[in-house]
């Protein structure tokens, strides 16, 4: 696979090749210095052995990007290179999961069972809130799989709700949860205290997630809650403008009905709206 970066083995094998040239030139001094050859052949292995350790504990912590596994690669198949496709509907991932692989704690918090789940956070609690090698927690996943079971598991072993994603989107679980139009699970973390005020990177709520997918009932939940619906994203984007842009019509007009509007609500009718409360 190509990846743009160095592999372990690009990385460690011309070191190692320095080493050893670097490691042949004490023998031949510390052989005729002292003049025992047994001598300087100890003296070889232990210089190079010592090299090799810090190269290579030096190859383990380098920012190599990671490889993604078969079945985190086919969760995150997208649909016409743009939406996520939702994890129940994805016939590669499900022929992936029907011959029974080996998955990892983020992958269980997706796809696997409240038991599979409980197993391993015995085994390594710390996984409740630690991120994976792409910055989403367990939540993240679980939300993003549709997985109520094990998203409720979760929160209950302390899992943070409203945690930023360590990537570039900051995106929280509630936002993961809506990429692949998960309600139930949506609603769930609503009731547990998800924002859905909050806003990801250039300002994108959940509002212009569940607008972009067309989905009447994802608006209906979030706008329930006290979710904007003329949020307005840092390019000026609106729900509306999102719904209309990817041609969902009902979507558009349930907006619309409700003061949904293209362009963004001028900052003084805001201000005038405050003030008459």
């Amino acid at each position: 696979m190509r990846t743009g970066r160095p592999t372990m083995n690009q990385t460690i094998s011309p070191a190692i090749s320095r080493i050893r040239g670097m490691t042949e030139g004490c023998h031949s001094r510390a052989h005729g210095r002292i003049g025992h050859p047994a001598h300087a052949h100890w003296q070889q292995s232990a210089y190079f052995v010592g090299m090799l350790a810090i190269i290579l504990a030096a190859a383990l912590t380098a920012d190599v990007k990671p490889v993604r596994s078969e079945v985190t690669t086919a969760l995150f198949k997208l649909v016409n290179g743009e939406g996520f496709m939702d994890p129940k509907k994805n016939d590669a991932l499900q022929a992936i999961l029907a011959r029974s692989p080996k998955l990892d704690v983020y992958e269980t918090a997706a796809l696997g069972t409240p038991e599979q789940l409980e197993a391993m956070l015995r085994d390594d609690p710390e996984a409740v809130r630690r991120p994976n090698n792409f910055g989403w927690t367990a939540l993240h996943m679980s939300a993003f799989g549709g997985n109520v079971a094990n998203s409720e598991l979760l929160i209950r072993k302390g899992a943070e709700v409203n945690v930023r994603a360590k990537s570039r989107f900051l995106n929280t679980p509630l936002q993961t949860a809506l990429l692949t139009g998960q309600y139930d699970v949506a609603k769930l973390l609503i009731e547990h205290g998800a924002d859905v005020l909050v806003r990801q990177a250039k300002g994108f709520t959940p509002m212009h997630e569940a607008a972009i997918l067309g989905r009447a009932d994802l608006i209906e939940l979030l706008l329930a809650h006290g979710a904007e619906i003329n949020s307005m994203a840092d390019n000026g984007s609106t729900p509306l403008a999102e719904a209309i842009r990817g041609h969902h019509d009902e979507v558009a007009a349930l907006l619309k009905s409700k003061g949904g509007k293209v362009e963004p609500t001028p900052l003084e009718e805001i201000q005038a709206k405050k003030k008459e409360r």
